[in-house]
């Protein structure tokens, strides 16, 4: 399921026909042509299928507004000044559905992302934008200032032709 409701629309569940139509019945739009129109112009619109799992911990954002002065949003790197040496991890997982025209077929294959961001210790070390632990471990690329981020990113189109005869089988 897509949501939209940033933008104040309904959650988007995989059918875009459908979600078009719904679009002019709640009177988001006058027209299926202009909702088409109005929702390609959207930043987000082309990432719809691809589908995103994260995880967090509360040093990066906690589930409570746990703070002396509650101001009702979740607290950040909560009992630090900054995110550094507060341990914040976010993990990131994307599948993208790639959909490859193999003659008079269609094979859908998929991409795949991993991201771990972590908040670097203040003994970690900046050398060339990647961030070393004090023992010389690497913690990754550097990320939004003082987070270290490890990332994999999968592509099949990558990995040879994907309508080629016997590809992608387990092998025996």
């Amino acid at each position: 399921m897509f949501t939209v409701g940033g933008d104040g629309f309904p959650p988007y569940r995989g059918n875009e026909k459908k979600y078009y139509r719904a679009l002019v019945h709640y009177n988001f739009a006058p027209s299926i042509e202009e909702a088409e129109t109005y929702l390609s112009e959207m930043w987000y619109w082309d990432l719809r299928d691809v589908r995103l799992y994260m995880r967090w911990n509360d040093a990066w954002l906690s589930n409570q507004d746990r703070g002396a002065d509650p101001d009702g949003n979740l607290d950040r790197h909560y009992g630090y000044p900054t995110y550094v040496d507060s341990n914040a991890v976010l993990t990131q997982f994307q599948i993208e559905k790639i959909k490859v025209p193999c003659g008079k077929r269609t094979k859908t294959v998929f991409l795949y992302y991993y991201s771990r961001i972590t908040a670097v210790p203040n003994t970690a070390v900046l050398v060339d934008g990647i961030w070393y632990s004090e023992d010389g471990e690497e913690l990754g690329e550097q990320a939004f200032g003082s987070f270290a981020r490890k990332s994999f990113l999968y592509d099949p189109l990558e990995h040879g032709d994907p309508c080629e005869k016997g590809k992608w089988r387990k092998d025996r």
